[in-house]
């Protein structure tokens, strides 16, 4: 393989952090509470009827694991991801000791569904020996069979692809942003999409739908007003995105939010991007991790052009690797944007392992 493909896969790949390998099972049908799970540490009681033809992730994980912190971390921002859709339901179990203020540490964590304590339904069919090996999740269908088991990226890549391909859209988006990307149009309105590209200001694109819906002698006026208000809506829906991802996630939202605040000017949503840009950048630490993304796509960029050799490649890459082992552990950020700069620098040293 040549040395300069290998160096732009790394780049790549270390920019954004998609690793998916997967495992079957063997399939039994089951009901999840053939026993009493007792009250959930946070968020509501489940029954029967809450999970019965949906698709159930299962996260059996411990509070002390960094590697647990991140997959819950990413499996709220996949049910942030998914908030619209009542076909799944995310759960899960804390299998390490209980510490007194777990519940408080979830709240912290931002953790958006039900957790229960040390329960496993039998359905999972979990070893003791399986246990100690966490973070573990369980796929379950619609008829209530398990289907696969492994890491969160194992189970991501398993799920239908309705879902899957809504979460890989997402990531291969990056951190710049396009509402053409999701909207429903006809061909008719495709000639509008450069105009939503993500490196353009999209007040002119506005202004062009305004202009072709008001004019009377254009057959599709009334299609160039409803994807004008669709994609404001789209914007919106963007913008509540990066308000729970900046919950996980605050380096990340922070740096997708600067890129997006580029194409709001000169459109009222940017208001709305202001404030959460102020509140971002107050949050201690988050400047750093701007640095760390913006170096990140800086040697992405560079290799991609050709403009760095494979040696000084792995130099650039060893110095973020350092300044993510330093924000992963030092204890003046909090533990949001240590877990933020935990999960790069676990892909990071992945990505070089690869190499």
């Amino acid at each position: 393989m040549r040395i300069d493909f290998r160096s732009f896969v790394f780049s790549s790949l270390l920019f954004s952090g998609i690793f998916f390998h997967c495992f079957q099972p063997r399939c039994v049908s089951a009901e999840y509470f053939t026993q009493d799970p007792g009250e959930p540490i946070v968020g509501e009681a489940l029954t029967e009827s809450d999970l019965s033809g949906k698709l159930v992730i299962w996260v059996f994980w411990g509070i002390e694991s960094q590697k647990c912190r991140d997959g819950l971390n990413k499996m709220t921002q996949v049910k942030a991801w998914l908030r619209d859709s009542d076909d799944i339901v995310i759960v899960g179990s804390h299998m390490q000791e209980t510490p007194e203020d777990l519940g408080a540490r979830l709240e912290e964590l931002q953790c958006t569904f039900t957790v229960y304590d040390h329960f496993v339904p039998e359905c999972a069919e979990l070893s003791e020996e399986s246990l100690k090996k966490l973070p573990v999740i369980c796929l379950f269908d619609e008829e209530g069979k398990l289907s696969a088991r492994g890491t969160p990226d194992e189970i991501l890549q398993q799920l239908p692809d309705a879902f899957r391909k809504r979460i890989e859209a997402r990531a291969r988006q990056g951190f710049r942003y396009s509402p053409m990307e999701e909207a429903v149009f006809s061909e008719e309105m495709a000639h509008a999409k450069p105009y939503f590209a993500p490196d353009r200001v999209w007040r002119t694109g506005f202004l062009y739908l305004e202009y072709l819906s008001e004019n009377e002698e254009y057959e599709f006026a009334s299609e160039a007003q409803v994807l004008s208000d669709q994609l404001q809506i789209l914007i919106y829906d963007e913008l509540e995105r990066l308000e729970e991802l900046a919950k996980l996630r605050p380096g990340e939202a922070a740096y997708r939010l600067r890129f997006l605040r580029r194409n709001l000017q000169g459109l009222e949503a940017d208001e709305d991007a202001a404030e959460l840009w102020e509140e971002l950048s107050a949050r201690r630490g988050v400047s750093a991790m701007l640095s760390v993304y913006t170096r990140l796509e800086d040697l992405k960029n560079a290799v991609q052009r050709r403009e760095i050799r494979p040696l000084r490649m792995r130099s650039s890459a060893e110095n973020v690797l350092s300044w993510l082992r330093y924000l992963s552990r030092s204890p003046q950020y909090d533990e949001m944007l240590r877990s933020e700069a935990a999960f790069l620098l676990q892909i990071a040293e992945e990505t070089m392992e690869r190499l």
